[in-house]
């Protein structure tokens, strides 16, 4: 919008600029060569920041390959009843903390819900659980999410330990 409204207004200028007189003492191209400049140092701004959209980030790679694992794992994500049976495994935590480490260091889940989770989720409607595959698991884990993802993530990993039984 704004690059036509400047390119309008360019035109305009030079339209206005262009007189027999102007045209035939040469004026015209004098006064257009400092348009034109100013008008390319307006428009490399802008097209840079064009491209660097049309560009994906490293956040964006990483949950479109994660997406991908994802339906691998479970090609068709369906919603389930909420209770016992939709809960993630402790394989399914530890396997989304390691995929997005580099990103996750030592952040909580504030970070983690709109940044990973929801754009994962987004396009099915669903809960985490349901698009990873809900399971129903022996211990349930609750858990404030202004701990680090990580420290949480251990905590359950000691907890299994502890408690000998399975990952799942």
């Amino acid at each position: 919008v704004v690059l036509v409204a400047l390119l309008v207004w360019v035109a305009s200028l030079c339209l206005f600029l262009v007189t027999e007189d102007s045209r035939r003492n040469g004026y015209f191209l004098a006064a257009c060569v400092p348009l034109e400049i100013s008008v390319a140092l307006l428009l490399v701004p802008c097209w840079r920041f064009v491209l660097h959209r049309a560009e994906k980030s490293a956040m964006e790679d990483r949950l479109a390959h994660y997406d991908r694992l994802l339906l691998e794992q479970n090609p068709c994500p369906e919603p389930c009843d909420r209770g016992p049976g939709r809960a993630v495994s402790a394989l399914q935590l530890f396997s989304l903390f390691e995929f997005f480490r580099e990103f996750i260091k030592d952040r909580t889940m504030y970070y983690l819900d709109p940044t990973i989770v929801r754009p994962l989720c987004a396009r099915y409607q669903l809960s985490y659980a349901e698009r990873v595959g809900p399971h129903r698991v022996q211990w349930f884990v609750s858990h404030f999410w202004g701990t680090e993802f990580q420290v949480f993530c251990e905590a359950v990993r000691k907890h299994a330990v502890a408690t000998n039984t399975e990952t799942e």
